[in-house]
């Protein structure tokens, strides 16, 4: 299935570029490497850029990009989750509240007492920290973003 351009503006030329505002309803497979779109489906001869004006429409935590070479809009969204794992600290290798011994990248985390403790790395690290602020990856092939609209900018 193809994308679902409503216009929201009359185009405008700025300096010689035309401008269109549209939103963008996504279907209900998201295929890898974008959607196809061209400067036809918006008004303009050439598609030179787009922007993701995320102005308040449903698009949650997705951003968008448009791929000028392959002249397709993909769609992005940070990792969800948080982060996972354990710290082990070994009980009885210092005199500290809790160390590094030996003093490397290689060092094992020690503490005075005999010992040993787990702790989750979230705790350890000082609290829960959300991957949301790791990069952002492209949408899994057939993703359902049927409930997405996007507000794109497009320039020609």
């Amino acid at each position: 299935m193809s994308l679902t351009l409503t216009k929201l503006k009359i185009g405008h030329m700025i300096g010689g570029l035309e401008f269109r505002l549209f939103d963008v309803l996504f279907d209900n497979s998201y295929a890898t490497g974008g959607k196809p779109i061209d400067g036809s489906e918006v008004g303009i001869n050439i598609i030179l850029g787009a922007l993701d004006v995320n102005a308040g429409v449903g698009d949650g935590a997705f951003r968008f990009k448009y791929d000028l070479v392959n002249k397709k809009l993909l769609a992005f969204r940070a990792p969800s989750g948080t982060l996972a794992g354990n710290v082990v600290v070994k009980g009885g290798g210092i005199g500290e509240a809790v160390g590094i011994n030996p003093d490397s990248n290689a060092g094992v985390l020690s503490k005075a007492a005999a010992t040993d403790r787990t702790i989750p790395v979230a705790t350890f690290l000082g609290g829960a920290m959300a991957t949301a602020a790791a990069s952002l990856v492209e949408v899994g092939n057939g993703v359902d973003l049927s409930a997405i609209t996007a507000r794109i900018l497009f320039i020609g």
